[in-house]
């Protein structure tokens, strides 16, 4: 259920935040409208300052809902493998404590742990946002921005080569 939630969570807020470039453009819109009317421009952008809040208020949401469940789904595994690992190393025979030094092994379980948790807790509930927020930015562009998205596409070959030539 964690995992299901969190990944949610993390494609609804990758989705939200392209959508505030969308609302900043109505802002360019306000404000080159030709009215000379203050009210006007006054009642537009309190119509985009709530439309703001709106977004940045559901970002925030699924924000902490992605980062939260998937920090309790990666404690949940960590801890399930710590007493896996516990129980089978007492399982040992004794010659493998001979070998290893035992006064290192708590340090190393705490090192490979932390490293299992950060892994699945943080980098990849932060790889689904950030690939869900590419999508979503792309599909908005195509479809709000066709002739600006159209070029960009044109030239994504010639960018592409030369990050290829330059990146090595």
């Amino acid at each position: 259920m964690l995992l299901i939630a969190g990944t949610a969570a993390a494609v609804l807020a990758g989705a939200i935040l392209p959508s505030i470039s969308l609302v900043m453009g109505n802002v360019a819109v306000a404000f080159s409208g030709g009215s000379t009317s203050g009210a006007s421009i006054t009642s537009q952008m309190s119509v985009i300052a709530s439309i703001v809040m709106l977004i940045a208020l559901s970002l925030f949401i699924f924000s902490y809902m992605f980062f939260a469940f998937w920090q309790h789904l990666a404690e949940n595994i960590t801890t399930d493998l710590r007493k896996r690992y516990i129980a089978a190393l007492m399982h040992q025979e004794i010659g493998y404590f001979e070998v290893n030094k035992v006064e290192q092994i708590p340090a190393q379980i705490a090192e490979i742990f932390d490293t299992v948790q950060a892994s699945i807790g943080e980098k990849i509930a932060n790889l689904i946002f950030a690939i869900s927020t590419c999508l979503s930015g792309i599909i908005y562009a195509m479809v709000f921005g066709v002739a600006f998205a159209a070029s960009c596409v044109a030239y994504l070959p010639i960018l592409l080569m030369i990050i290829g030539v330059f990146g090595m």
